[in-house]
This record gives C-alpha cells, sequence and structure tokens, in this order.
C-alpha cells in the first residue's frame, strides 16, 4: 500500500522535519515560561532553607558557647580548689596549666575572648562573651555579654528579671 505524502517525513531546506504537513524544530530547549517556572521555584525553596540553616548555624555557636563556658568554669573551680582563690585573670598560661591549651578560648560567634571578672570579695566569679551577639545587661559583678558562667547559677542564657 502506498504511503500517503502527508505523512511521510521531509526535509525542508532550513533543518527542520516536515510530518502531516507540520514543522518541527530539530533543536529542542525549555520555554522562557519554563524556566522561569523552575527559578521561581528554586527561589521559594532558598526563602524557606535560608531561615533554618541561619537559625541552626546560630544555635551550633550558642552550644559551643555554652560549652566552653563549662569548661572554663570548671577549670577555674579546679584552680579555687588548689589555691583557695580564684585566678586574676583569664590568660593563656592559665589555660595551659589548667585545660591543657596554650590559647585563649574565643567564642565561635565572633572570635572574641571570653571576658572573666572576679568579685570584689573573691568568693565569686563570672565568665561571659562580651561581643555584640551576646550582648545584654545583667547584675552588679558584670554589665554585658551573654550567655555567661556563674557557680551558683550555671550557665545563664538570658538576663535575670
Amino acid at each position: 500500500m502506498p504511503v500517503r505524502e502527508s505523512t511521510r517525513k521531509r526535509h525542508d531546506p532550513r533543518g527542520c522535519h516536515v510530518i502531516a504537513g507540520r514543522t518541527r524544530s530539530k533543536t529542542r530547549g525549555f520555554t522562557l515560561i519554563e524556566l522561569m517556572i523552575v527559578i521561581i521555584i528554586i527561589a521559594i525553596l532558598a526563602a524557606i532553607m535560608v531561615p533554618s540553616l541561619v537559625r541552626a548555624r546560630y544555635q551550633a555557636h550558642l552550644t559551643s558557647c555554652q560549652n566552653t563556658l563549662r569548661s572554663i568554669a570548671a577549670a577555674c573551680e579546679v584552680y579555687h580548689t588548689d589555691s583557695h582563690s580564684y585566678p586574676a585573670a583569664l590568660d593563656a598560661t592559665f589555660f595551659q596549666e589548667q585545660m591543657g591549651r596554650g590559647s585563649i578560648p574565643t567564642c565561635p560567634s565572633s572570635d572574641t575572648a571570653y571576658a572573666y571578672d572576679v568579685a570584689p570579695d573573691g568568693d565569686d566569679f563570672l565568665v561571659f562573651c562580651e561581643d555584640g551577639i551576646h550582648y545584654l545587661l545583667l547584675n552588679p559583678i558584670v554589665d554585658e555579654g551573654f550567655p555567661q558562667y556563674s557557680p551558683d547559677t550555671g550557665v545563664i542564657l538570658k538576663p535575670l528579671p
């Protein structure tokens, strides 16, 4: 049975296939609308994910900060047990002797060293972050820096009322 002319594949001079009277290009691609829809979907997913990632990063920094504060406080308590007083300052020598590290630990949020303050009577101390991220007001011993550690209260994340 002979094939009709209209259903046969023909080539036109532009490099297109002609099937049943319709012209079809050899090169296929995405339309502008399809590309825009994909870009919009990616933007929506990014808008949903970015705040979660920022929050997770902040929480990781805060947890690391709390753990470092506890380590420093434990070293201060060991020092107090040995010498019956808290150290006058937290310097590299203190950290080498008490914690086995020759450098002063820094807050992961800002890479600034932790601040340390001893009460005038020498019976209490505070170790705290004084960077801009954890900066808040607290009590008479120290008026800035969060989170912080006090032997009486442990790690304090927020100011006392």
